[in-house]
């Protein structure tokens, strides 16, 4: 133990027992950063679940908006019944949120060469409009113009999808390529 002869030492050994005991009051503890951090983590979290939500949720209303479009502008053009196929197609896309699910319905009409080039042009314009990504969409987009393309070139098997995309150009809701 040190012994302090003069007052000044003391005095100042006062001072800094003050000081230190001032920082230690002030300090935060490890719990309180641990806390901190927890919840500057969490914000971040609860953040990021937000924004993913809301596009999940613009992606739906996206994805509705385009198979409405499409289907009222088959409804003058093909029967009813490929219409109702069409639209239990596009249910199963929005439970798996994936377009491959309407392959029940292409292997349904097979063997009927202007309904597959319908629902080829059909497939073309949905990934058109509901793609997210807009880097893959750039890197499809030459390919989906030329399936849509290729789609109603035929004068044979390709005029109701040409009449499908005349409907789809004039009710000006969709993009197309």
């Amino acid at each position: 133990m040190q012994t302090l002869q003069n007052p000044q030492e003391v005095k100042s050994l006062i001072e800094q027992i003050k000081r230190r005991k001032f920082e230690i009051e002030n300090s935060k503890t490890i719990k309180d950063l641990i806390a901190d951090s927890f919840r500057e983590r969490w914000e971040r979290v609860e953040k990021n679940k937000i924004e993913k939500f809301q596009k999940v949720i613009q992606h739906a209303q996206t994805s509705l908006r385009v198979e409405i479009s499409i289907i009222e502008s088959l409804r003058q053009l093909v029967d009813d019944e490929f219409v109702q196929n069409l639209e239990y197609g596009f249910s199963l896309v929005r439970k798996t949120n994936d377009l491959r699910s309407i392959k029940s319905v292409y292997s349904k009409y097979q063997h009927d060469e202007k309904l597959r080039q319908v629902l080829k042009l059909i497939t073309c314009v949905y990934k058109y409009n509901t793609e997210t990504d807009k880097l893959a969409l750039n890197m499809i987009k030459f390919n989906l113009k030329s399936r849509i393309k290729y789609a109603i070139l035929c004068p044979h098997c390709g005029e109701v999808a040409k009449s499908i995309l005349t409907n789809i150009q004039n009710t000006k809701v969709l993009q197309l390529p």
